[in-house]
């Protein structure tokens, strides 16, 4: 026999096994074991240990054999360390951890479901704490009203603006964001049938904002998700509870147009019209608000919302109102600025013949210096992308209209 055949006979043969166990097996449970020690020490864990990790996860992900082992050490312990160290933010440690338990929940069928209510950070630890103490029967669960103060408002409704801006998503400067997978598994759950969930606190705390956003998203599972909330709240809004909620009648109302108005199983709604609802749900808990009686009209008004237009853009931008006309030009313009996200977004603006109206009220006497910063902001963003540049060039002569402007 040559040397060579020799060589590749003994490379083929199996590793000698020791105690049913291969060595490769015994240095990947040492590195989960190392892992776990880590993880549930005072000390911060690095980016690079959560990523070995993960690669670990996906190295045993066909070997039954090595998933018994690690699953050993993945005991509820190791799954509250993990969460303490999550923020359910939108920074590289945090995507890291997110992949680590979507491969520990759909790989090693790992039951997250015994963390229920599921809560994360430094916040979570003390309830964490008591529930390895005293076990899942003793254990007091967190309310949903609590499950949502861990989440800062004024984030959720910054991460519904852009969580469907991609180019801005992979900036470092979003790492404050939220990851919207995560936040909608979360809400999804809190709104069970039967939940103790404060109604009103579920809108004022952005929740519901957000779930109306997830329709206007390209992930087809995130959709799927904001019409499941959506649907879930309206069931909590029609069943009998003590909360004091004199609204509860226009959120039903609302919710039931805009499920109304929708056409296909999980359909994209337009980033505008999913935008309107959002803000919406914001200004019913206001009646003091300008904007108030003209968009409770429409609703009154109108069974239904067409998809392709800027709803109420006529109303608000040309207000008739002698009082409060620049609240409501200035509410329309933020909507469809802050909705343009995508080229798609544009063609809902041109088919309002919003950017016409908009250069011709720029320079009109009747414009404030508020409407012509929101106009150039929104010309900004249009210009942010190629095809919707050559549109304003093509269609609208842009350039022109700069031209003269300055002059």
């Amino acid at each position: 026999m040559s040397s060579r055949k020799r060589h590749l006979e003994e490379t083929l043969e199996e590793p000698e096994i020791k105690n049913g166990v291969s060595p490769k097996n015994n240095d990947i449970f040492g590195q989960v074991q190392e892992f776990r020690t880590l993880l549930l020490s005072e000390e911060p864990v690095e980016k690079k240990k959560f990523k070995q990790f993960r690669r670990v996860l996906s190295d045993i992900k066909d070997n039954e054999e090595s998933q018994r082992k690690v699953l050993k050490l993945i005991d509820t312990k190791f799954l509250t360390g993990l969460f303490c160290k999550y923020s359910a933010k939108n920074s590289k440690t945090d995507l890291v951890i997110y992949k680590i338990l979507r491969s520990l929940e759909r790989n090693l069928h790992v039951n997250l479901r015994v963390l229920a209510p599921i809560v994360w950070g430094e916040k979570a630890e003390s309830n964490y704490k008591q529930l390895v103490q005293f076990g899942q029967n003793l254990h007091q669960r967190m309310k949903a009203d609590q499950v949502l103060e861990f989440f800062d408002s004024k984030q959720l409704w910054w991460t519904l603006l852009k969580m469907d801006d991609e180019k801005l998503m992979e900036k470092s400067e979003t790492a404050n964001f939220y990851d919207p997978r995560f936040v909608a598994s979360v809400l999804f759950s809190i709104t069970a049938p039967g939940s103790d969930l404060t109604l009103r606190k579920f809108v004022t705390s952005n929740a519901l904002a957000f779930a109306f956003a997830l329709t206007s998203t390209k992930d087809e599972d995130l959709r799927a998700y904001g019409y499941g909330i959506l649907q879930r709240y309206l069931d909590l809004l029609k069943e009998l509870t003590t909360e004091e909620f004199s609204e509860r009648v226009w959120f039903k109302y609302v919710i039931r147009t805009f499920k109304n108005s929708v056409t296909e199983t999980n359909q994209r709604i337009p980033h505008v019209v999913a935008h309107f609802f959002a803000r919406v749900s914001k200004l019913m808990l206001h009646p003091e608000d300008p904007v108030f009686s003209p968009i409770m009209a429409f609703f009154q008004l109108k069974p239904t919302v067409m998809f392709d237009q800027v709803p109420e853009f006529y109303k608000l931008f040309l207000s008739s109102s002698t009082e409060n006309f620049r609240a409501e030009r200035h509410w329309v313009l933020k909507l469809m600025l802050e909705a343009l996200i995508e080229p798609n977004d544009f063609q809902i603006l041109e088919t309002s013949y919003c950017i016409p109206l908009c250069l011709l009220l720029f320079s009109s006497p009747i414009s404030e210096m508020e409407s012509r910063k929101l106009i150039l902001q929104l010309f900004k963003a249009c210009l942010q992308h190629s095809s919707i540049a050559m549109s304003l060039f093509n269609l609208h002569s842009i350039h022109s209209w700069f031209s003269l402007t300055l002059q």
